[in-house]
């Protein structure tokens, strides 16, 4: 069991790191290679909630095709 969170501890770790480079690669943040520190740009919250339902929905209506939810047989 420690050593699952332990991988999991890495795993999200690293996960973090990409997300700051791929911030830092489209310009919405500075990513410090060297410390691991990432330095998020300024964002208007309310751009961002309007935004989020726009790329999340296809993606969950695409789940709910493959595992075919909604279907009554």
């Amino acid at each position: 069991m420690a050593l699952d969170n332990a991988r999991l501890t890495v795993y999200a770790t690293g996960a973090v790191g990409v997300v700051g480079i791929f911030a830092a690669a489209f310009g919405l943040a500075e990513f410090d290679h060297a410390t691991g520190m990432i330095d998020i740009a300024p964002f208007n919250a309310y751009a961002l909630a309007a935004a989020v339902p726009a790329v999340v929905s296809p993606f969950l209506a695409s789940v709910a095709v493959w595992f075919k939810w909604g279907r009554k047989t």
